[in-house]
C-alpha cells in the first residue's frame, strides 16, 4: 500500500500526494488545480510586497520578493515536470548535451530494426555535407550613437544566389521571439540543429536569384544584450532600419561604410550590385510584427512584404487566467521588474520542433519577461489602430491551429487593413492571404512547411 499526503484548499476539497500505488492522470489533474492556483497566488503577492516595500527601510520585508520569485520562478516544479510529459507522452526527449539516439522499430518479420526519424546515412551525409551546406556571411553591425540600439551590436547574416546567376532582388529576413535568424530560416540537420541550408526557405529564394540578409535580434542569438529581453518594440523596428540602411543606405543607394565581416570574412552590406534591385521584408511571428512597423516607417522602400503568423493580435485566450493577470499588472510589474521571467510560452505540438528547441544553444529557454510582455501588449495595440496606413502589396500567412497568435485576429486585421486601404482614394495596399488548415504557429518549419515555401517563393517571384 503506498502512503498519502493531503491539505486543505480554499474550497475544502484535498489534495493528495501519493506515493506507491496512484492513478497518473487523476493525480496530474489534481496537482495542476492546486499548483497552478497556488503558484498565481504567490506571484501576484510578491508583486505586491514588491511594490509597497523598500529593502532599506525593512530588510527582512525587502528580501521577501526575491524569495517568492525562486519560489513562482525559478525553482523547477512538478508541475513544469507533468506538463511536458503530458504533452510529449509516456517518452521524454532528450536534452541539450546528451547523444539523441533515433527510435527505432521492429523490422518486418521481427528483422533488423528500422529508424523511424531519419533518412539513410547516406542521405543525411549528402545533405549535411559542407559543399551542399554554404555558411553564411556572417557580420555584425554597431548602430551610431543616438540610436536606441547604442552600445549593442547585432549579428547580421547574408546568403548570395549561386553562381553565375546575377541578383534580381533582396530580402530581409526577420524572426520571432526568443529564436535568432539561423534557428528560423535555416532547415533541420540529421541531428535535428536548425543548421541545414539544403532544403531550407533561404536557399529557395537563393534559387529565385534572391540575395538574403537577416540579423539578430538584441538579446536573441548572436547579437549583444540581457537574453530574450528588449526594452521596446521601437528598439526592434530600430534594428531592422539599422541593418537594412546599411545594406542599402537610407536613400536606397549602396551604403559607404558597413559592418565588418567576422575573422576577415566579408562584409554584411556594401554591395553597390543591389542598387536599384527591388526589396522585399519577410517577418515571423513577432517578426511580422516589426515588418509591419518597418514598412510603415519606410512606406516606399519595399516592393512586397510576406507576414508569417504575424503577432498582429493577442492569443484567443491569452495563456489561459495567469496571462489575464500577468496582462492586467503588465504597466506595474514593467516599471519595478522589468527583467523578471513571469510567464512560459506553450510548447510546439510537434516532437520534432521541441527537440530542435532543447538542442539550439542560442534559442532562450526561459519564461517572458515582465517588460517584453509589456511591449507586446503594446505591440497588438499599435499594429491594429494603424492597420488603415498599411500600403503596398503583402503576403499574409497563417495557421488554423496556431495557439500562440489568433488566426481569426489575423484574418480581421487582415479585413481592417484592406477596409482602410479603399478610403480616401491613397494608393491601397493589395493583400494575399493565405490559411493552411493542418497546421499551427511555426508555418517554416513544421510538416507541410513545403507548401508554405512554394507559396511564398512563387508570390516574390510573381513581383520581380
Amino acid at each position: 500500500m503506498g502512503c498519502k499526503l493531503a491539505w486543505p484548499t480554499k474550497h475544502g476539497a484535498a489534495i493528495r500526494l501519493y506515493s506507491g500505488r496512484c492513478p497518473p492522470l487523476q493525480f496530474r489533474q489534481q496537482w495542476r488545480a492546486g499548483a497552478a492556483r497556488y503558484r498565481l497566488c504567490w506571484t501576484a503577492l510578491g508583486a505586491f510586497v514588491a511594490s509597497c516595500w523598500s529593502p532599506s527601510r525593512t530588510p527582512c520585508l525587502g528580501r521577501l520578493p526575491g524569495v517568492l520569485y525562486l519560489i513562482t520562478v525559478q525553482r523547477p516544479s512538478v508541475t513544469a515536470v507533468f506538463s511536458r510529459a503530458a504533452v510529449r507522452g509516456p517518452t521524454l526527449l532528450p536534452r541539450a548535451g546528451f547523444p539523441r539516439a533515433p527510435l527505432r522499430l521492429p523490422g518486418p518479420g521481427g528483422g533488423a530494426p528500422m529508424a523511424t526519424d531519419a533518412p539513410p546515412p547516406a542521405v543525411d551525409a549528402e545533405l549535411d555535407a559542407p559543399a551542399a551546406n554554404p555558411p553564411p556571411r556572417k557580420g555584425a553591425l554597431t548602430p551610431t550613437r543616438g540610436s536606441s540600439l547604442a552600445g549593442e551590436t547585432l549579428a547580421t547574416y547574408r546568403w548570395d544566389p549561386p553562381p553565375p546567376a546575377p541578383a534580381c532582388g533582396v530580402v530581409f529576413l526577420l524572426h520571432g521571439i526568443f529564436a535568432h535568424c539561423r534557428f528560423e530560416f535555416l532547415d533541420s540537420d540529421a541531428a535535428n540543429a536548425r543548421t541545414r541550408y539544403v532544403g531550407s526557405v533561404v536557399e529557395a529564394l537563393n534559387g529565385a536569384g534572391l540575395v538574403v540578409i537577416g540579423h539578430d535580434y538584441v538579446g536573441h542569438g548572436d547579437s549583444t544584450g540581457l537574453r530574450g529581453y528588449f526594452d521596446s518594440i521601437d528598439t526592434l523596428v530600430d534594428g531592422a532600419l539599422a541593418v537594412i540602411d546599411s545594406v542599402l543606405g537610407e536613400d536606397g543607394a549602396p551604403a559607404a561604410a558597413t559592418a565588418a565581416g567576422a575573422n576577415g570574412a566579408a562584409p554584411a552590406g556594401g554591395d553597390a550590385a543591389l542598387a536599384g534591385l527591388p526589396v522585399f521584408l519577410a517577418g515571423m511571428s513577432l517578426g511580422g510584427a516589426v515588418a509591419v512597423l518597418t514598412s510603415l516607417r519606410r512606406p516606399t522602400r519595399f516592393a512586397g512584404v510576406a507576414v508569417f503568423s504575424p503577432a498582429v493580435h493577442p492569443p484567443a485566450d491569452m495563456f489561459g487566467l495567469k496571462g489575464h493577470v500577468l496582462a492586467a499588472l503588465s504597466g506595474l510589474l514593467s516599471s519595478l521588474m522589468p527583467t523578471l521571467p513571469v510567464l512560459q510560452l506553450p510548447p510546439s505540438p510537434f516532437p520534432k520542433f521541441r527537440e530542435a528547441v532543447e538542442l539550439d544553444p542560442l534559442f532562450y529557454h526561459g519564461g517572458v519577461r515582465c517588460r517584453v510582455g509589456r511591449e507586446m501588449l503594446r505591440l497588438y495595440g499599435e499594429v491594429g489602430v494603424r492597420r488603415g496606413e498599411v500600403r503596398g502589396r503583402w503576403l499574409v500567412c497563417s495557421g488554423a491551429k496556431d495557439v500562440i497568435v489568433s488566426a481569426e485576429g489575423i484574418h480581421a486585421w487582415v479585413a481592417g487593413v484592406v477596409a482602410g486601404s479603399t478610403e480616401g482614394g491613397a494608393p491601397g495596399a493589395t493583400v494575399t492571404e493565405r490559411r493552411y488548415d493542418g497546421m499551427g504557429h511555426d508555418l517554416l518549419r513544421e510538416e507541410g512547411t513545403a507548401q508554405v515555401r512554394a507559396d511564398f517563393v512563387s508570390w516574390v517571384k510573381g513581383l520581380l
